[in-house]
């Protein structure tokens, strides 16, 4: 973590407050859009939405989505602190389907590159995969093991 910035607070958004991460995708150029059924993380700065991902639920799995840092504040650690944020109080494993080039990031992270996972997973990931090069990684927590 960069010594230069003020630290981030991150925090989970009630349902309410979910247009506020939306609002913050739109305004870095994403089209995501944040559905009632996700749990949401984001890290502020200054009060201000800097960073922000998505846990989606995915037919009883958790599928890791959309962790987006502000442009002009990448490369300061506050990824990582947003993850570690929101693995902390995980009993479940989290699927991601990294690109390629952020497979090593995420593995320093506790992700593990995986071949298969549950339909549920896997179906959206080929199709995702099909259109650009994905690693599919799942994290799982001290206690559970594949």
């Amino acid at each position: 973590m960069s010594m230069s910035r003020p630290p981030v607070e991150c925090e989970w958004l009630k349902a309410p407050q979910a247009p506020l991460a939306s609002a913050f995708y739109r305004s870095q150029g994403s089209k995501e859009k944040v559905r009632g059924d996700e749990q949401v993380a984001v890290a502020r700065l200054d009060g201000q939405i800097i960073a922000a991902l998505r846990i989606s639920p995915r037919d009883g799995h958790w599928l890791l989505r959309a962790m987006l840092v502000s442009p002009e504040l990448r490369r300061q650690g506050i990824a990582t602190e947003l993850l570690r944020f929101a693995l902390a109080q995980r009993a479940e494993p989290l699927w991601c389907f990294a690109l390629a080039a952020l497979a090593p990031w995420y593995q320093q992270r506790g992700f593990e590159p995986v071949s298969a996972a549950p339909a549920a997973i896997e179906g959206p990931y080929r199709a995702y995969a099909q259109r650009q090069p994905l690693t599919l990684m799942c994290w799982q927590p001290a206690h559970v093991r594949l």
